[in-house]
């Protein structure tokens, strides 16, 4: 049976991951998983899915992990882009493990992973 106290024990478990995608700080690094249909087709909910885990796991503050629409780059997905100080650096190909290595060089520590991003691929 469904209770006031069951909803509200449902949302304050949810809630650290609901305050992750919300902006709460002008400073706050923004880290978006474009989630239209071929880039959750290529892996993007399981990207999102480890983004949002780590972040509430590890506790790191000043990030807001969200979503967006489609990214229009066929081939390069699924695609993550990073706003930092004002720039966004778009990351393509991207997997779970790629994700949380973007997470803690370029928005925890400040180094662009510059292997991943999407000018590094179109130099190939």
């Amino acid at each position: 049976m469904i209770t006031i106290e069951n909803l509200k024990k449902i949302r304050d478990q949810y809630k650290p991951v609901v305050e992750f995608r919300k902006e709460n700080s002008p400073d706050a690094a923004k880290v978006m998983v474009c989630m239209g249909t071929s880039g959750i087709a290529a892996g993007a909910r399981e990207v999102l899915l480890a983004l949002v885990a780590e972040v509430a796991d590890k506790q790191i503050h000043h990030v807001i992990v969200t979503q967006t629409g489609a990214a229009e780059l066929p081939g390069a997905e699924p695609v993550l882009k990073v706003t930092c100080n004002g720039e966004t650096v778009t990351y393509v190909n991207v997997t779970p493990e790629k994700a949380l290595r973007i997470l803690h060089e370029h928005v925890v520590q400040g180094t662009v992973v510059s292997e991943y991003t999407l000018d590094a691929a179109n130099a190939k």
